[in-house]
């Protein structure tokens, strides 16, 4: 499901947009987009542009910190690393982050995974995969 969010029209939405979705089993994923500059949108104020941090603090707000900014960074650098490690390519404008459902509400994905703890093999990866690339420069095939 996609929705495009607005600041100041109806970015006080994106929870009951969340919660939309979690009662409707035949929806497995939301896409949050802000407005873009082209169309009928080119001439609104700067105001009602939304990065995808900004959409994320709202998530964050409006769950009460179900949902937090950090958790969904960490889960962005796991997402970012499997993707390298299948040579798959990725928008890294995108944010991904993921809810299990239970029952009307969800758990947060870092309830099942302790991401602050993959995080210091993420930077591991992170450094291997840059020592590699650096190498592959210099070897002959």
């Amino acid at each position: 499901m996609n929705a495009t969010s607005a600041g100041g029209i109806n970015d006080d939405e994106v929870l009951k947009l969340l919660d939309f979705g979690l009662k409707n089993e035949f929806i497995n994923g939301i896409t949050y987009l802000s407005i873009f500059y082209n169309g009928g949108a080119r001439g609104w104020p700067k105001k009602h542009y939304l990065m995808p941090d900004e959409i994320v603090d709202l998530l964050q707000q409006q769950s009460g910190g179900a949902i937090s900014k950090e958790s969904v960074y960490l889960f962005q650098k796991l997402h970012l690393a499997v993707k390298s490690f299948l040579s798959q390519r990725q928008c890294l404008y995108n944010q991904i982050y993921i809810l299990v459902r239970n029952k009307d509400s969800y758990e947060p994905i870092d309830r099942f995974i302790e991401l602050k703890w993959a995080e210091q093999w993420l930077d591991c990866y992170a450094r291997v995969y840059k020592k590699i690339n650096y190498l592959q420069d210099y070897i002959w095939y």
